[in-house]
């Protein structure tokens, strides 16, 4: 009896091929986009062991982070209040 089921179960999804390639119709080549083809590609740097042969120019960036600019008043042992940026 399992051999026969198995047997329907292939028919049946052979249907189910025969009708997806009716419905596909004759297949085409790929082909890329005019503009893609176009494409220039971009340039790289070799790397060896996850280090690079070429020396990265390092640049330093001045910071823009907030700064406070509070003063110690005197008598206080903090110099920053509950108004700084910093907080």
């Amino acid at each position: 009896m399992p051999a026969v089921k198995k047997n329907a179960e292939c028919i049946g999804i052979g249907q189910v091929f025969k009708k997806l390639m009716k419905d596909i119709g004759s297949p085409v080549d790929f082909e890329l986009p005019e503009s893609l083809n176009k494409w220039k590609h971009t340039s790289y740097s070799f790397i060896r062991r996850n280090v690079y042969l070429t020396k990265k120019i390092k640049r330093r960036l001045d910071d823009d982070g907030i700064f406070c600019s509070c003063s110690s008043p005197a008598g206080s042992s903090g110099v920053c209040g509950k108004d700084c940026l910093c907080r």
